[in-house]
Formats: C-alpha cells, structure tokens, sequence
C-alpha cells in the first residue's frame, strides 16, 4: 500500500511516497510513518493513497480500511535480540578464511571465549536455524588462534553484527610485538557503526585500514571491545582472488510506476508508466571504481524477455530528493533473458569514477505484457581491474 500527503497549493509539496504492506487477510494495522525532512513543515490537504501498489489483480480486489487518524510520534525502542538470521554470504569458501560462520568451516585451533578477565557472557544461540554468536553485559572479548593465521593474500574483513543497546562497538585485529619500543602486541580497532540498532548491520572493511599497524601475515588474536549485548556471524576473511569482490544480494521487491512483482516473478505490463520498474527495498552503497557483475537465474514463461539494471546516487523522492539528486546514474546493457528452464546470467558493470557511490538500485524490464522469475540476484563490485 502506497500512502501520500500533499499541499496542492504551495508548489506540489508533498512528504514523498509512504510504503507499509499487509502480512496476511483479515485487520491489520498499518503505519506510514512521516519523515521529518528539512522544507516539509506546513498544512498539507491532500492524501493519495494506492491500494495494492505494484500488484496486478487477475480478479477484483476489495479492501476495507477504518480508523485512519494521526498519532503523536513515539519513542521506537530497538529489538533486543534478532529473530532472523543475516543474509547468507555469497563467496567461494576457497577464498574465505572463517571465523564464525555456518557458511564455511572455521580456522582450526580458536579460542572464542579465552579467559582475559573479562565481563563478557559468551554463548552460541540459535535463530531461525542458523547459529549466531552472542556477548552478553559486552566490556571486552577476546578470540585466540593456537597457530597465527595468514591474511597477507587477503583483501576484505566482513562482519555481520546487530544489538538493541551498544553505545561503543569496536573490533580489533592484533599480532605480535614488531620493532617498536613498546613490547607490546600491535593492534588496532575499527569502529562498527551503531546507527541502525535492532536490526543485522553489515561491515565490509578493507585490511588496508589494519595494515599499517598490525602485521597481517601473522594474526593471532581478534578483540573486540563495547557495551550492551551484541550478536556476531559471518566473521570471516576473503578477497586477494583475480576476480574477487564485494558481493551483495538484491531482490528488487519495490514495484513502481506501475510495474507488478509477486514474489520472483516480475510484470512490465503495458499499463504501466513508461518509466515503471523495481527498486531495491534495502541496497547497500556501493562504488564500482573496476567495475562489477551482476549475476542471477533467471526463466521466462515462454516469452523472452529484455531487461537492465540501472544503480543511482540516490533513489528518487525517497527521503525529498528529486531527480538532480539520483546522479551520478548508469545502467548496465539490456540482457534477454530466454526459455522456460532456470538459467544462470551474468551482466557486466562499467567501472566507474572511484568517487561515485550508489545508494539506489533499479531492475527495468524492457519487454511488456511478460513474465520473468529472477533469484540469486548477486551484485559485486571488484576489488581490481579485471
């Protein structure tokens, strides 16, 4: 369902487009809620609501709708603990080196929870069957290798994380002391972002941010010092191959314009706008400064179908911005996708310049009135020129 509040009189002001979806038949109660953007303060004495946004009906719908008022904003208190494991990583295991993940066999000879002294509780949990690992009343903790590790041949460190309550959150890597007078083990802390609480957070860190410190070729503790609770998986290390890169999953379930998806399957009718497609509910940002791929499987119902991928600055009118604020732009080349069998395609992505970032992700079919299933839709952008 899509929800907008406009002034008709003041230029078209408008909040931009509001989105909430119902889980199931029967009462639900929906929340659009209203962003707090800088130039929107006013009377506004329109509202366009869309129900059964991005769908097509092959019947008559009916929805009912009662109670519809506003409410004074409230405090949002973030989830304490997940109840959905992260997106599952995406790379080859011969080019990880794991820490903690249910993706790929760990690193013989760790210690997760070596005696330091610390405060910390930690235990491995369970959710949605995947296996997480939680620090509890966090000050610091440690995890040891009877052997150090080698990570000279790597690029990339991910760490998947999600807390309700941490107020500082580091990660540090540490190897043995090095020429310096201190005769101290050399170490050093990246700081995770804490913005999105209740929720899995993704860093991907570049090693080089270690590098001038601690010795990657000989790693033999991790630490990781905060508070609160926190939850870790996919800790792991990859990156160095010839074709390696950053890897994220994208769905594209925003329909717009008209356009339809129902769950893979996505519509390009002829009704639609001519500008309709599909966006990325919750793309990462990325930069492609030597280039990318996009891969997914992809089958047809019987009629080929043509379609691009196109990655903006940001997404239009998402938070106020408007079409100025979507460049830089690109699209890649149409690719037709063709027969009725689940096929595996590739779609190259140009390299861009290296201080261009792209927040909004974009799926366009070209061909109308067809149907194609998409999954395993991977974006990655390379660590090195190809």
């Amino acid at each position: 369902m899509e929800d907008e509040l406009a002034n008709e009189t003041e230029g078209k002001k408008t909040t931009g487009d509001l989105f909430a979806e119902t889980t199931g038949t029967g009462w639900e109660t929906l929340v659009f809620n209203i962003p707090d953007l800088e130039g929107r303060d006013g009377f506004y004495n329109t509202i366009t609501m869309i129900l059964g946004y991005g769908l097509t009906n092959e019947e008559e719908a009916k929805y009912y709708i009662d109670n519809f008022d506003f409410a004074t904003p409230v405090e949002v208190i973030a989830a304490a603990a997940p109840e959905t494991a992260p997106d599952a990583p995406t790379y080859e295991a011969e080019e990880v080196i794991s820490i903690f993940s249910d993706a790929y066999a760990t690193v013989e000879g760790i210690n997760l929870n070596p005696n330091w002294g610390q405060s910390t509780v930690v235990t491995e949990e369970t959710i949605a069957e995947n296996t997480v690992l939680k620090y509890e009343n966090l000050n610091y903790q440690g995890t040891t290798f009877e052997t150090a590790i080698d990570l000279s041949s790597k690029t990339r460190l991910n760490i998947d994380y999600f807390t309700g309550d941490a107020s500082t959150l580091k990660f540090f890597l540490i190897s043995p002391d090095g020429d310096d007078a201190d005769d101290a083990a050399e170490e050093k802390a990246y700081e995770l972002d804490l913005t999105n609480q209740g929720q899995w957070n993704r860093a991907i860190i570049d090693l080089t941010h270690f590098s001038d410190v601690v010795d990657l070729s000989q790693v033999f503790q991790l630490k990781v010092e905060g508070t609160g609770t926190v939850y870790f998986d996919n800790i792991f290390f990859y990156g160095g191959e010839s074709d390696s890169g950053d890897s994220f999953t994208n769905e594209y379930g925003g329909a717009f314009g008209g356009a339809a998806v129902v769950g893979t399957t996505f519509n390009f009718p002829s009704t639609a706008e001519g500008w309709a497609g599909f966006a990325e509910l919750a793309p990462a940002t990325l930069s492609f400064p030597h280039g990318g791929k996009i891969t997914f499987n992809a089958a047809t119902a019987g009629t080929d179908v043509a379609l691009n991928f196109k990655f903006e600055r940001l997404s239009f009118d998402a938070e106020g911005n408007g079409a100025a604020d979507t460049e830089p732009s690109f699209a890649t080349e149409d690719i037709t996708v063709s027969g009725t069998e689940a096929t595996s395609y590739t779609v190259t992505i140009p390299a861009q310049d290296a201080g261009n970032t792209y927040a909004s992700h974009l799926l366009y079919l070209v061909t109308q009135d067809a149907e194609v299933t998409l999954t395993d839709i991977i974006v990655t952008s390379y660590h090195e020129a190809q």
